[in-house]
């Protein structure tokens, strides 16, 4: 069978590959060293050729087990865009998980599309896990209402809070002495009480 290619991409992002452990759960590639490079898919396999540093690795279509999407590969993401993955069987037997983002949503959705075409064309069941759907918009929040305004009045001057230890004036009465008729000044005084506030 003659290779040909279906789809590829020249600018991917490679993540590096997570491994599936005897109990399904996946772990991580902490040393993996984020690359670009080439991901093109061929009717035989997917090759990702990476620029720096030089590297080339080849899944064959017949070992793929899964394809997908998720938002992180290896504990990293790549902003909003989607991560690609292809969980294949390696010669060990063990299975390891590709990840490679490829660009925005309907670009991954073409690799996914190819994908399954392929894997499906070559005897295999679909081994295409849905894409998460897309986030539905979230509504708008309803305005907040304007707080209450009290009804304008004339202008007219408040009137001032009472104030806690104020007293009204008090009317102070002193006599004035018989001998001190006259202050300093020279004026004589006047007989009765005067009043001060």
């Amino acid at each position: 069978m003659s290779e040909r290619q279906i789809i590829q991409t020249e600018s991917a992002n490679y993540f590096g590959f997570e491994r599936i452990d005897e109990r399904g759960k996946r772990r991580r590639d902490h040393e993996v060293v984020r690359a670009n490079g080439v991901l093109t898919l061929t009717s035989l396999n997917v090759r990702f050729v990476q620029v720096d540093p030089p590297g080339q690795f080849e899944i064959p279509v017949g070992k793929i087990v899964r394809v997908g999407t998720a938002a992180t590969h290896n504990g990293r993401s790549f902003g909003f865009l989607p991560v690609l993955q292809v969980a294949f069987t390696d010669e060990g037997g063990a299975i390891r998980v590709l990840g490679v983002c490829v660009g925005r949503n309907a670009i991954t959705q073409e690799w996914l599309v190819a994908l399954e075409q392929i894997l499906t064309g070559a005897g295999s069941p679909s081994l295409v896990v849905p894409a998460p759907p897309e986030p539905e918009p979230e509504p708008e929040p309803e305005p907040e209402p304007e707080p209450e305004v009290a009804p304008e009045t004339p202008d007219v001057a408040p009137e001032e809070p009472a104030r806690p230890y104020a007293r009204e004036p008090v009317a102070i009465l002193l006599e004035t002495r018989p001998e001190a008729d006259e202050d300093r000044s020279g004026v004589p005084k006047e007989d009765d009480a005067t009043t001060l506030f």
